[in-house]
């Protein structure tokens, strides 16, 4: 148990963070430094940095994923010193850890064989995560707060040893998920930091007032990234005794990932604004999250370069609406909401003719170039797609034209050198701009376009 004599600071109610996930596509260290020069003159005074397998970790080595060294993680920490950001470390202490558990080495911590979740009956999984966080804290000598995850529990209490454990408990499986959570936030408190932990476990089923059987420490962080933001969970963790910190998204598991590869902006200014007036009136701080994936093994989501105006936007709103771009992009997301290829094609032709002030704003733009493309050419694809299925659908009630035919089929043999074309464009950008998993995000997409021409 804690110290009960240890006074925690509270997150003030000014906080305005973002999250940077490094499961997706991530910058080299420099770039990844500028960002957060950039997300201090946006208005940011924190970063959360979830770092998964980015680092090779001495509690689980050599499975990390094209890790930082030593001397690139302290180029980021020593940036976010001297911009004077609280730098918040994210881990994950139950669920989300496929880079971990996808292993064999690691087969035996998994919850009923789920590669995406621990479980909180191994005996071994204690002191091992806390191994872990006290690595994690050596590398953030001062820090306040560490984020220990939590989320998206789907598999708890699944494996036939927790069942039992669970027995005929009134909690259900929040049981298991308290005892387990409850000892590693009371580890961490005893290290003189505070933990974070997010709140949906108890949101999702409307038992957020088992909250109070939490160390009365732990902070809260209640997120929902679409669709209205509702307000009682938030009252209703707050009076458990609870600080709780509100979480909007950025970059999120939006639905047409296959079919664009940037998100709507006005889905992220309506989440971005719920949340800044939700924070407001229970005065407590916020976290805006960018996402990397959807969990360890769904498909990559788009790099940070793409996201610049939510980025602004969340920091400081008036910036982005004073921004020189401001009036192009609103029309940018009516056609990207239209998704008529006709429309994407001409306004990415405008868009070649925006002026950057600085390489942030010429690499943002010349990723919303390409991905203005890339939805040309699956908007188009589908198209031609659909309109060859149907004609040959209906060929056997009233015959078929054969020059329509044919047209549709030379439409999407050049549609095949198009995506060609794109691919170098996107490898060549990636390259550039020195972005991790360019194989990846580029194969995923192209082959969706080549399965809708083929």
């Amino acid at each position: 148990m804690y110290l009960n004599m240890k006074i925690f600071e509270p997150i003030p109610e000014t906080a305005n963070w973002l999250h940077f996930d490094m499961k997706g596509s991530i910058p080299a260290a420099d770039d990844f430094a500028d960002h957060i020069t950039f997300a201090r003159k946006c208005g940011y005074n924190g970063i959360v940095l979830e770092y998964e397998n980015r680092i090779d970790w001495k509690t689980f080595p050599g499975i990390a994923k094209k890790p930082f060294t030593s001397d690139e993680l302290n180029k980021i920490l020593n940036r976010c010193r001297q911009e004077k950001m609280e730098v918040i470390p994210l881990i994950q202490t139950l669920g989300h850890l496929e880079w971990l558990l996808k292993n064999e080495k690691y087969r035996q911590f998994r919850e009923n064989n789920s590669v995406s979740e621990l479980c909180p009956s191994n005996p071994e999984i204690y002191e091992l995560l806390c191994q872990w966080i006290d690595e994690i804290l050596q590398l953030h000598p001062g820090c306040r707060f560490i984020h220990i995850g939590g989320d998206e529990p789907f598999h708890l209490a699944s494996c036939p040893q927790c069942r039992k454990r669970c027995g005929n408990d009134p909690k259900g499986k929040l049981a298991i998920y308290l005892e387990h959570i409850s000892k590693i936030c009371n580890f961490v408190l005893s290290r003189g930091i505070r933990p974070i932990i997010w709140a949906d476990p108890f949101a999702r089923s409307g038992k957020e007032s088992l909250t109070a059987l939490l160390p009365a420490q732990v902070i809260l962080a209640k997120w929902r990234y679409s669709g209205k933001v509702d307000c009682k969970p938030i009252q209703k963790m707050l009076a458990a005794g609870h600080d709780v910190i509100g979480c909007s998204g950025i970059c999120t598991g939006y639905h047409e990932h296959c079919m664009q590869i940037e998100e709507r902006l006005d889905d992220r200014f309506d989440n971005i604004d719920q949340w800044e007036k939700l924070c407001k009136r229970f005065h407590i701080g916020r976290i805006n999250t960018i996402w990397g994936r959807g969990t360890g093994l769904w498909e990559i989501y788009s790099p940070w370069h793409g996201h610049l105006p939510a980025i602004l936007y969340a920091g400081n709103k008036e910036l982005w609406k004073k921004h020189p771009w401001y009036r192009f992009f609103c029309r940018l997301n009516r056609v990207v909401l239209r998704n008529h290829p006709n429309e994407l094609a001409d306004i990415r032709e405008k868009m070649l003719t925006l002026k950057t002030a600085d390489k942030l704003e010429k690499q943002c733009l010349d990723y919303w170039i390409l991905a203005l493309k890339y939805q040309y050419l699956a908007a188009s694809a589908r198209i031609e797609h659909s309109q060859l299925i149907l004609l040959r659908q209906i060929k056997p009630y009233n015959g078929e034209d054969p020059w329509v035919v044919s047209k549709c089929l030379e439409n999407m043999r050049k549609l095949k050198a198009e995506v060609d074309i794109w691919e170098s464009e996107a490898y060549e950008y990636f390259r550039s701009n020195m972005l991790s998993d360019a194989e990846e995000f580029i194969s995923g997409r192209k082959s969706y376009l080549l399965t809708l021409l083929s």
